[in-house]
Parts: C-alpha cells; sequence; structure tokens
C-alpha cells in the first residue's frame, strides 16, 4: 500500500474541514487550476479508501483523452498538497486573533492611516484580557513595539512613552520561557541521563529575587521559579509545599495548558518521591488529582484518559478512600471515551471490590463481562487469580493460571518484555498457591524448605509483574 502524503493528511478530515477545503480550492484567489478541484472532488468521494485508489484510474479521470503520465499525476498531487498547507495556514491565521490584530496595525502604520490607526490601537487595549500564558506576554510586547514603530513616524505625538513597558513586557515573556525549558531540561536529564548546558539561569534567578524589579513578580515567573527550586534544591521539600500553595492561589490566572504543565511537575516529584518509597506522598499525589479534577483540567475536549482514571483509582483505594473512589468510578465513566468506557469502568470496579474485600462481586462480575482491549483482559485476569488465591480456591486458580499462560504466549499484541513478566508472575503464583494449599497437612520443614526455594525464586526473576502483590503474599505465609 503506498503512503501518498496528500492521502494521509486528508485522513485526518473531518466532514467540515473537506467542505472548507473544497471551497477554497473553488475560491480563484486562491486556485486557478480546475483540475485540482476535479481531483479534491474525486478525493472526496473516495475518502473511506483513499490508500486503495489505482493511480491509473485517478489520471483516466483527471485526463481521459491523454495516455497516463505517472509524473503529470505526481504534480497534481504535489500541488494539491501545497494548497492544503496554504489552507491549513489561512485557517490558522483565523484563529490567531492576537496575531491578525497586529498585521491590520502594521498595514494602517505602512498607509500612515494615523486616526485610523489610534482608535484600532485604543480598540485592543480596552478589549485586552490580563495575561495567562507566556504567548500573551509576548504579544503585549508585539503591541507595544508596534506602538513604538508608529511613534518613529513622528505625525502624532505619543500621549504615554510605551518603551519601558515593551521592555517589561519583552523581559518577562523571555524569563518564563527561560524557566520552563530549564525545567524541562532538569527534568528530562534524570530520564535520559543527559546533562544539559543552562545557560544564564543563575543570572535570571538574581533577578527574580529582588523585589523591587516589580514586573517580574508575576505568577508565572513565580511558579516556574518555585519548579526550578524544587528539581534544583537539596532540601527540596519546602520547595514542593510552596508550589502546592502557589498553584492553588493562581490556578484561575492561568491558561488550562500552563495550569496543566505546572500540575505536572508536582505530580512528577510526588511520583519520584513514592519510587523512593516515602508512601506519604501518595496523599499528596491524590490531592493533586482531586485540585485538577476540581478545576476541570485533567478533562481534554471533555475528554477523561482512561489511565488518569484507572491511576486516580488505584491511588485512592491505596489510601483506603473507598467512598470516594466508587463515587468517582461511577461519575466519571461518563467522561471516559466510548470504545474503551466499558473495559476501563467494569475493570475499576472490580478493582474497587478486590480492595473492599468483596469478592463475590469481582467474581460475578469479571466472568461476566468480555473485555475487547488487552491491557483490561490482562489485568482482570489478575484480579480473579487474586482472589481464587485469597478465597483459597486452588482448583479454580490452577486452571485459570493454565488457560492465561497458553493466551498470553499466543497473543502477538502483547510484548516479549511484558510476556516475560506475565510468564514469571504465573511461575510464582503457582508456586505460592501450592505453599499455602501445602500448609494445611504438611510438616513445618517442609514448608520452610519450599518457602525458601520460593524466596531465591521471587529475588531471581526479573522482570515479574505484580511483583509487590506476590511479595506480601509470600510474607504472609505462616
Amino acid at each position: 500500500m503506498q503512503k501518498i502524503t496528500l492521502y494521509q493528511a486528508l485522513l485526518t478530515f473531518e466532514k467540515k474541514e473537506w467542505i472548507q477545503f473544497q471551497e477554497y480550492v473553488s475560491c480563484s484567489l486562491f486556485n486557478t487550476n480546475k483540475t485540482l478541484l476535479k481531483f479534491l472532488k474525486y478525493l472526496y468521494k473516495h475518502q473511506d479508501s483513499l490508500f486503495e485508489l489505482d493511480s491509473v484510474i485517478v489520471y483516466e479521470h483527471l485526463f481521459p483523452k491523454m495516455p497516463y503520465d505517472v509524473q503529470k499525476l505526481k504534480d497534481i498531487r504535489s500541488r494539491l498538497f501545497r494548497l492544503l498547507k496554504q489552507f491549513w495556514v489561512l485557517q490558522k491565521n483565523q484563529q490567531q486573533t492576537p496575531q491578525n490584530n497586529l498585521l491590520i496595525l502594521q498595514e494602517l502604520r505602512q498607509r500612515k492611516l494615523s486616526s485610523l490607526y489610534q482608535s484600532h490601537y485604543k480598540a485592543l487595549l480596552k478589549r485586552q484580557e490580563p495575561p495567562e500564558n507566556d504567548q500573551d506576554y509576548y504579544q503585549q510586547y508585539l503591541l507595544t513595539e508596534e506602538s513604538e514603530h508608529f511613534a518613529e513616524l513622528g505625525e502624532v505625538r505619543q500621549t504615554k512613552d510605551r518603551l519601558q513597558e515593551m521592555v517589561d513586557h519583552l523581559d518577562i515573556f523571555y524569563i518564563i520561557k527561560k524557566l520552563k525549558w530549564t525545567c524541562e531540561m532538569l527534568n528530562r536529564s534524570r530520564i535520559v541521563n543527559t546533562n544539559y548546558r543552562l545557560h544564564l539561569i543563575e543570572d535570571i534567578e538574581k533577578l527574580i529575587q529582588q523585589t523591587e524589579i516589580s514586573h517580574l513578580q508575576v505568577p508565572l515567573i513565580v511558579l516556574y521559579h518555585q519548579v526550578y527550586l524544587s528539581l534544583t534544591q537539596k532540601e527540596s521539600e519546602p520547595y514542593f509545599k510552596q508550589l502546592r500553595v502557589l498553584l492553588e492561589k493562581h490556578v484561575g490566572a492561568l491558561s488550562k495548558s500552563e495550569a496543566v504543565s505546572l500540575y505536572r511537575y508536582a505530580q512528577n516529584y510526588c511520583i519520584g518521591k513514592i519510587n523512593k518509597g516515602e508512601d506519604s506522598y501518595m496523599q499528596e499525589l491524590f490531592d493533586i488529582y482531586k485540585q485538577l479534577l476540581s478545576n476541570k483540567l485533567i478533562l481534554e475536549n471533555g475528554v477523561l484518559a482512561h489511565p488518569h482514571y484507572k491511576n486516580i483509582v488505584t491511588l485512592g483505594l491505596r489510601l483506603k478512600s473507598y467512598d470516594w473512589i466508587k463515587k468517582f468510578i461511577e461519575d466519571y465513566q461518563v467522561f471516559l471515551v466510548e470504545h474503551i468506557r466499558k473495559n476501563a469502568y467494569h475493570f475499576n470496579l472490580a478493582t474497587y471490590f478486590y480492595e473492599t474485600g468483596d469478592f463475590d462481586q469481582v467474581v460475578q462480575l469479571l466472568n461476566s463481562v468480555e473485555f475487547t482491549d488487552v491491557y483490561y483482559e490482562i489485568s482482570s485476569k489478575y484480579i480473579l487469580m487474586k482472589v481464587y488465591y485469597d478465597l483459597g480456591e486452588f482448583t479454580l486458580l490452577s486452571y485459570l493460571i493454565i488457560s492465561f499462560e497458553r493466551y498470553i504466549k499466543r497473543n502477538k499484541a502483547v510484548s516479549s518484555q511484558n510476556r516475560q513478566g506475565i510468564l514469571h508472575f504465573l511461575m510464582v503464583l503457582k508456586k505460592l498457591a501450592k505453599i499455602k494449599e501445602w500448609q494445611t497437612f504438611k510438616g513445618n520443614a517442609f514448608i520452610i524448605a519450599q518457602k525458601s526455594k520460593l524466596a531465591i525464586l521471587l529475588e531471581k526473576k526479573e522482570p515479574i509483574a505484580n511483583s509487590v502483590w506476590l511479595k506480601q503474599k509470600f510474607d504472609n505465609l505462616v
């Protein structure tokens, strides 16, 4: 199947975009080649099978009386793709109102329409909203810079000197950007083991700490500086705590994307601490999730990503916030994308029943639901095996282990790394169940010997899925 760039781009179109693009191509202001419009209409008609189109048949439709010319068809596709890119630019320009207003001002200045320029400029200042992100400060800088260019004409005397204002906006924009990318470099260096060069950051720190420089005391600078401190200071906890306070205070003044980015740093800080065994940060992370939910920051276009749904449930159950989690599972299932909704809802509900000890509900639920997603299919089997183990249903557990082992070995959708971890889990679980069963009729010396062998196996087998649960159950063996 030939992956033609134009077709790949068109496959991302919704119906409305197809219609708008056809209107664009039919406009003589943008295109005078009628063959391009004819080609686009043909593609629209066959939009569900673009990659199955026969190039010869397409060519015959466009040029019925001409011999097939592969290069000519490539040129047509290339020209239509160029128009598509221009169409995207036009769409973006229509959305970028601040940029368009700036272009209008520049045009008025170049045409020396001074009175119109001033009225348009004053109207823009009146409509200006408080800045929510770095781009807002950049637009403010560009706007004040434009007013300076107008003042240079000397035709009309400026009522206000905006030079200081222009430079202040530039400072704010630059420092926010510098802090943001510095924080990302520090964060990424922990993941990819790369030492980035952090130019000028010490000088910026000195500037920020000078409280008399009032224009730098804006929420975004203060917040990203706090993130920077939490990433660089040895005793970082006070800076993290202050970041939490500042986020709660300023979240309403930030754009959604900025707020999400800042909360993500707070989440990563907690996860890092939890991974080091500091379980008290689970409550901190849970509280952050609650803030994201209450401020509607966790929803993207009205959709809750199912990993977030699962993470919140897992975290809340570990903290034994059972009532809150049960309500969350029910209330937020409607925000999951439709194709995964049932799987995610039933799996998380089963997890809730397992953690609250309602094993009958777990078995009934998992045995009555057909999971269509491999991830949820595997995860549900884990829960069912845990239930059978805890109930001492060793025969049922044995049957489930055998069928699950067969399923994992045959399923090509499971990566080799995950497959190995699952098979190791099943191997250890079989031996764990055997020892638990033997405890009812075997001697103490025999059990101790078997436990020693299992302890070695638990230590040696890497990777191993559900290792924390396995170790807990091993420790609980009498």
